[in-house]
């Protein structure tokens, strides 16, 4: 079945107009006024204004199944130049609704269409939908031509027409700092005579460097065996002979060099 006209151009639609039994299939063609979007914080107009919508209405046991199928253009401001711009767009949507739903029951994605309102579930927002799906197919950037080279970001020229004597600042504003430091350095009495200037100013930089770094812990340097509680027993006295003392201590609590 085709339904040719059907509709308003506010992209309303009456499912009960196509009279579409279990097992059936329909058609209808719904004008639908896409209206404007901002994209960037620029606005972009669609060409013609109200596309002409292609609508496939399937029923089953399980629900209907809806298919929306139009092409636009899409016009506005390029987001490299802001010259003019011009894309295509094509469109072709999928949804479903479940037999069985009604309109109280809370909203379930897997089991109804978000488009679909009125006392029965059978009004379509054609419109809706239609925008949605513009706004998910349009491009990631909307361009007057594929190799556009933009604008010039210090004079603002367009480079795609004309060239400029500008030259790209490569500061990395994030060393700036240093940076003025450096130029602080280089201005102090001696600097030039010395490549390690000895100034207030670099002896406070070079502390402020240094109040930084990580130490490595000093560790002893005496044998883990000597500490105290690792000490190896004194030797056994044998033979009836005393048994050996001690090593003296050296400076610092260190053991003498050798065991006997």
């Amino acid at each position: 079945m085709t339904a040719g006209g059907q509709g308003e151009p506010d992209g309303l639609f009456d499912l009960r107009r196509l009279a579409v039994e279990s097992g059936g299939a329909a058609h209808a063609d719904v004008p639908v006024a896409l209206g404007t979007v901002v994209l960037g914080g620029q606005q972009y107009a669609f060409d013609p204004p109200v596309a002409e919508a292609h609508l496939d209405v399937s029923s089953a046991g399980s629900g209907l199944g809806l298919r929306l199928r139009f092409g636009t253009d899409m016009a506005g401001p390029c987001q490299r130049c802001l010259d003019d711009a011009r894309v295509h767009v094509d469109v072709d949507a999928r949804d479903f609704q479940a037999s069985g739903r009604d309109v109280g029951d809370d909203p379930d994605p897997d089991l109804d269409c978000e488009y679909l309102g009125g006392p029965t579930r059978q009004e379509l927002d054609v419109a809706a939908w239609a925008r949605d799906c513009v706004a998910e197919a349009v491009p990631m950037a909307i361009l007057c031509r594929d190799d556009c080279a933009g604008m010039c970001p210090q004079c603002g020229a367009n480079r795609n027409t004309t060239t400029c004597e500008c030259v790209a600042d490569t500061t990395d504003p994030r060393w700036a700092a240093l940076g003025e430091l450096a130029e602080r350095l280089r201005d102090e009495p001696g600097a030039e005579s010395s490549t390690r200037s000895t100034g207030p100013l670099a002896r406070r930089a070079r502390e402020a460097l240094t109040s930084r770094v990580v130490r490595e812990p000093v560790l002893s340097k005496e044998p883990h065996w000597q500490s105290p509680s690792a000490r190896p027993h004194a030797p056994v006295a044998t033979s009836g002979a005393p048994p050996t003392p001690w090593p003296p201590l050296a400076s610092g609590g260190a053991r003498a060099a050798r065991l006997p």
